[in-house]
């Protein structure tokens, strides 16, 4: 397990990515980042808060999740996998007081990222969505529709 005891602040995009090892990432303090990529086998946690300017894009496997123990924020949030688990306390709290099941979180499908999404991104095959929209988000382009 890594752990940052702090806050993390990354001026520009930031991806977390594992593959098959496993090793988690613990921040105890808050995440603010431009945008951020979640993927693979990645577990991310995180004590405080999480900020995110732009675009939150998790494509987590079955062994994937990204648990925000505070507040969270982003522009946008778009899944591509759907089969981690991305867990927020709200969510947690609920089902602690056996709360009705239901969505605490709307989730988007194809048609709303191409609402949300530059068309760039969107060219009718998301397999490769990571990919494409990493490499812009390193070179400064625009994620999102303004």
């Amino acid at each position: 397990m890594y752990v940052i005891d702090g806050d993390l602040t990354v001026d520009g995009p930031m991806r977390f990515v594992n593959g098959d090892v496993y090793t988690p990432l613990y921040v105890t303090g808050s995440i603010t980042a431009q945008h951020l990529m979640c993927l693979s086998d990645s577990n991310l946690f995180i004590g405080g808060s999480l900020t995110v300017a732009g675009l939150l894009m998790t494509e987590l496997s079955d062994m994937g999740m990204l648990a925000v123990h505070g507040a969270a924020s982003t522009g946008a949030w778009f899944e591509t996998w759907d089969r981690g688990e991305v867990v927020f306390v709200d969510e947690l709290k609920a089902r602690r007081l056996r709360l009705p099941e239901g969505n605490y979180l709307e989730h988007s499908d194809a048609e709303d990222a191409a609402d949300v999404l530059l068309p760039e991104f969107l060219d009718g095959d998301i397999d490769d969505a990571a990919g494409k929209l990493w490499a812009a988000a390193l070179e400064g382009r625009p994620l999102l529709r303004p």
